[in-house]
């Protein structure tokens, strides 16, 4: 029975440590995709005021709803639409797997802590010239992330419930 336990806890410890592991893959890639991938270096001769002008969105579903309408009249390519639009509406679905695994905070502690991590991000990508302020980017990111969040803690709690029941 004492080997069993002791089996158990270090492979619980083993997967704590695997997924310190993958989350400071997923945090440095994030880091890179988000502030290192060299967006800024074209705009840096340009005012700080005439960037945020710009590059500042703060109507919700402005920049979505361009995009569709720039595909329609062939004025972008429907991949970059679509690879812009998934890509942030994917790009934090991670992070709810680990919040999960590491803290497993409520769905409402999870959506605000999200909440301030995407604002906290889509200023610093206008402050360091490195990409653009922009409300659908938050929603899109909120949105996919909550999603999945929802998604492994109502699974999540239903296991544990069965494994208790078995």
């Amino acid at each position: 029975m004492i080997k069993k336990k002791v089996r158990r806890e270090m492979k619980r410890k083993i997967f704590i440590v695997a997924n310190g592991i993958l989350f400071a893959i997923y945090a440095s890639a994030l880091v890179y995709v988000l502030f290192l991938n060299g967006r800024g270096l074209v705009w840096s001769g340009v005012s700080f005021k005439d960037y945020c002008r710009r590059f500042t969105n703060l109507i919700p579903l402005w920049d979505i709803s361009a995009y569709f309408v720039k595909v329609s009249s062939g004025q972008l390519a429907f991949a970059i639409a679509l690879r812009n639009i998934l890509g942030n509406f994917l790009m934090f679905m991670p992070l709810a797997y680990f919040a999960y695994i590491f803290k497993r905070p409520s769905i409402r502690k999870y959506t605000i802590m999200l909440l301030v991590i995407l604002v906290v991000i889509e200023l610093l990508q206008l402050l360091l010239r490195v990409g653009s302020c922009d409300i659908d980017d938050i929603i899109l990111g909120l949105s996919g992330s909550v999603l999945v969040y929802a998604v492994i803690s109502t699974t999540g709690s239903a296991i544990s419930e069965k494994k208790k029941a078995g």
